[in-house]
């Protein structure tokens, strides 16, 4: 027996409702058709959604107004005396254009040798770590940007300081193979000495 319905079926089967005018709105003074009057019966309705750039933050950080600028970025609540990482970084992949990828500060390598970056525009695609800001130079940089398997992962340069921003430069393997080597890399000594492990974090493409 076939089910199915197709949509001169589906138009019939609405148009054949009938429409009954039996509910009066006092207000508007007008027939409603169906049901109550929208416009002035209350109405428990979905609160609103939030992003998840907002909702994903660890407890760990905040996000603040940067002072001068219509940018946020993401600080410190508490300090962090030893070895963090944060992540991964959620946001949707694409390949873009040469002049798209000069702007787009993260990218990854897939297994087949593929390059792609990450969109970091909606607040609903991505998750917090789109609004931790590029570092100015290697000495401002206090997590560096990695990555492991098919994702993405920031790593605690040094301690990180009760109110500090987060500011991201590059481990440099990861660096090379998305093309930022004239960007700000971080250095790796630095890195194994505060890990004691540091060569686990070198990404494998």
């Amino acid at each position: 027996m076939d089910l199915a319905v197709t949509p001169l079926a589906m138009t019939q089967f609405v148009a054949s409702i009938p429409k009954i005018s039996a509910t009066w709105c006092e207000i508007c003074e007008d027939p409603v058709e169906g049901g109550p009057c929208l416009l002035h019966t209350p109405l428990e309705s979905d609160q609103p959604t939030i992003p998840r750039a907002i909702a994903s933050l660890p407890t760990s950080l905040e996000m603040r107004k940067i002072p001068g600028s219509k940018e946020r970025g993401v600080f410190t609540r508490l300090s962090i005396p030893g070895p963090r990482l944060f992540g991964p970084l959620v946001a949707k992949l694409r390949s873009m254009s040469t002049d798209e990828i000069a702007a787009a500060h993260f990218g990854v390598v897939g297994a087949n040798g593929s390059l792609l970056h990450y969109q970091l525009l909606s607040d609903h695609d991505c998750n917090w770590m789109k609004f931790v800001r590029l570092a100015d130079d290697s000495g401002n940089a206090n997590v560096a940007a990695y990555q492991r398997g098919e994702e993405i992962y920031f790593a605690a340069v040094r301690p990180l300081l009760e109110g500090e921003e987060l500011r991201v430069g590059y481990l440099a393997e990861y660096a090379s193979a998305i093309g930022k080597n004239d960007d700000c890399v971080v250095d790796h000594d630095n890195m194994r000495i505060f890990f004691g492990r540091g060569e686990d974090l070198i990404g494998n493409f």
